[in-house]
């Protein structure tokens, strides 16, 4: 069987929020407005934490999803610079943070990804890149 991988990586400006406040904000929104959501398999180091999204009451409607929060400043310009020049916007140059939902499985949960979205558009004004897509990626093409 072939499990496939699939990332969409958020570049954020939130005026300096670190990494534990930014995936406190995502998560905290997530379980307010989902209450099936599950986080599980936390993890945390400097200017980065990460966990395991996945719906508690029907596991088997999507396999986990890994969030990771980033907010070091060598790793977001980094990464910045890897993709900027194909970047429809230079706010992207603004960019002080990344949240970054990796879906591994076969059976992605598009549900979450979409609310995970809903969340970041409603805080932020998130600049998606896809690693199939590339900037190219919409909102309104998650399944």
């Amino acid at each position: 069987m072939l499990i496939v991988a699939y990332g969409i990586t958020f570049f954020l400006r939130t005026q300096g929020l670190a990494a534990e406040e930014l995936y406190s904000v995502i998560s905290s929104s997530l379980i307010g407005n989902d209450d099936d959501i599950y986080v599980s398999n936390e993890k945390s180091g400097r200017d980065w934490r990460s966990c395991h999204l996945s719906r508690e009451s029907q596991p088997s409607n999507g396999d986990p999803i890994l969030l990771e929060a980033h907010s070091a400043v060598q790793v977001v310009q980094a990464t910045v610079a890897e993709v900027a020049d194909d970047s429809p916007t230079d706010e992207i140059s603004n960019a002080d943070a990344m949240l970054i939902l990796t879906l591994i499985g076969n059976n992605a949960d598009w549900v979450t990804v979409r609310l995970v979205w809903e969340i970041l558009n409603n805080l932020w004004s998130p600049i998606p890149f896809s690693d199939g897509s590339g900037f190219e990626v919409q909102f309104e093409s998650m399944s």
